[in-house]
């Protein structure tokens, strides 16, 4: 009942954002309060073993439970930046005990420098602007970083050269700004904005290696019920899904792509699905994959290049390979994300190590996205890597990226609920 009631306060949220935005109508949802066409998962519904399905993109098998499985937690550097900075810091201890977690890392020179920021926030009267491109200009006047704003009209530049001015530009309207020596918030305001656009293009990118084989079978229930949940929550959003799939170097498959469709289109799901629940974990053999690679590929396919929100949810366990082209790839995929205004969600499975929590959380805070930890609260798969981050909460994997779409869309993100939180009575009959 409480997750019930919490995925109806999400859909309620996204409702009156969008009527704000653009006139949205449509729940989405059927009589029973589940998403049309998708009933509300139950906890003695099970989901399948092997990855195997219907010719629908339904599960067979009756041994794994269903979405609602999994437990996370969502982080977000770009609402802690001090704190993420402090990760970096060296400290005063002669042995170097008390450095921050990634003190070391940035010798590795993995070509992501988040160690500046500066926050522009693009407005048009008292309306947030979405989708302006925003450009970060040196005393040499070069393009030293871009990004776009996001539903709340925000965008996070990162730029190793000092930077000052800014600009933004949406439609045919733009506006620029000076930007003095340690100024790290600049607002624009704009004469006119492009229209936001009711559409959402969803990737995810998925490591299905070998060591992904204890957990891959729930991940996918999780991922199918978020497609499925928010194919349905809302008649007038438009969503194109597309699914990257990656192992490693010698790999028979080292990739398996299905293109963006519009999953609000019965049989687009299913295809889509069918692809998701056909996928096993096979192949790899050493730690590193081709993570770069397929970053790489992901920023490479037809994303849209107006004010639609997109967002790509990668799940991973480990790293790239350590030699300089493919850590230069790898900065060169996020600068592209972050220049598309793609918003990289990482989710780190059991086997992830230190070296992923700094991948993730840089991938993350330089394209305005969120890392997920999965964690060991459901005893499903082997030990999960704990990054010790404080006041956490932690949820449910389907409900935490469904909240993450919602928010990510409209601007406004719910609350966590925790995974164990107590039910909700029922309220008393009239």
């Amino acid at each position: 009942m409480k997750r019930m009631l919490s995925f109806f306060l999400l859909l309620c949220m996204l409702s009156v954002a969008l009527v704000c935005a653009v006139s949205c109508a449509g729940s989405g949802l059927d009589a029973d309060g589940g998403v049309a066409g998708y009933p509300l998962y139950k906890g003695s519904e099970s989901a399948p073993a092997d990855g195997a399905s219907t010719e629908d993109g339904s599960s067979s098998n009756q041994n794994i439970p269903a979405a609602g499985s999994i437990t996370a937690f969502a982080w977000d550097d770009n609402a802690y930046y001090d704190y993420f900075r402090s990760e970096f810091a060296q400290g005063s201890a002669e042995d170097g005990s008390d450095n921050g977690k990634f003190y070391d890392f940035p010798t590795k020179d993995w070509h992501l420098d988040s160690s500046r920021r500066l926050t522009v926030t693009v407005t048009c009267g008292d309306a947030p602007v979405v989708g302006a491109v925003v450009s970060a200009i040196s005393a040499a006047e070069q393009v030293v970083g871009t990004a776009v704003t996001d539903a709340r009209g925000i965008a996070y530049l990162f730029a190793s050269d000092e930077v000052t001015s800014v600009s933004a530009i949406s439609g045919t309207a733009s506006a620029s700004a000076d930007v003095a020596a340690g100024e790290s918030a600049v607002t624009l305001a704009l004469e006119s904005a492009a229209d936001k656009i009711n559409f959402i293009q969803l990737m995810f990118v998925l490591d299905v290696t070998g060591s992904m084989g204890d957990e891959l079978t729930y991940l996918q229930k999780e991922v199918e019920y978020v497609i499925n949940y928010v194919a349905g929550a809302d008649a007038d959003t438009r969503i194109q899904l597309a699914l990257l799939f990656y192992r490693d170097d010698g790999d028979t498959e080292k990739f398996a792509y299905h293109d963006f469709l519009d999953v609000t289109n019965a049989d687009n799901l299913a295809l889509q699905l069918k692809a998701l629940n056909g996928q096993s974990a096979t192949g790899g053999g050493d730690y590193p994959e081709a993570v770069d690679e397929a970053l790489a590929l992901a920023m490479s396919k037809q994303w849209s290049d107006g004010a639609a929100t997109k967002l790509i949810f990668h799940l991973l366990d480990a790293p790239p390979h350590e030699d300089d082209a493919k850590r230069t790839r790898y900065a060169e995929a996020v600068t592209s994300a972050a220049a598309q205004g793609i918003r990289v969600c990482p989710i780190l499975a059991s086997g992830a190590d230190r070296l992923c929590e700094y991948l993730c959380r840089q991938t993350a805070v330089m394209t305005g996205g969120t890392v997920i930890f999965i964690t060991d609260h459901s005893g499903i798969g082997g030990a999960h890597y704990d990054p010790d981050l404080p006041n956490v909460v932690v949820e449910y994997l389907n409900d935490l990226m469904v909240r993450l779409i919602l928010g990510y869309h409209t601007g406004t993100f719910a609350p966590p609920v925790a995974w164990n939180a107590p039910a909700e009575e029922p309220a008393p009959a009239d």
